[in-house]
């Protein structure tokens, strides 16, 4: 996927997993991590990085069940 910012918050940055690897930012917002686990093919690996990407705020927003490795 490619690096997108808002035209409505030029705060607000959505990326990938695979850019933000090395990287740490203010708040990160992490969507389904189900679906990391599930559809990056370093699965726990790349829901860890993003993770562990925040420096203050870290969102988790999910449907679906939680990784068995967050419950």
């Amino acid at each position: 996927g490619r690096a997108a910012t808002s035209a409505l918050d030029s705060g607000l940055t959505v990326v990938p997993v695979s850019l933000v690897k090395g990287l740490e930012l203010d708040g990160v917002v992490v969507v389904e991590p189900a679906d990391i686990v599930d559809d990056e093919s370093m699965g726990l690996r790349a829901l860890y990085v993003a993770l562990t990407r925040a420096t203050q705020r870290l969102t988790v927003v999910h449907a679906r069940d939680l990784p068995i490795c967050m419950r």
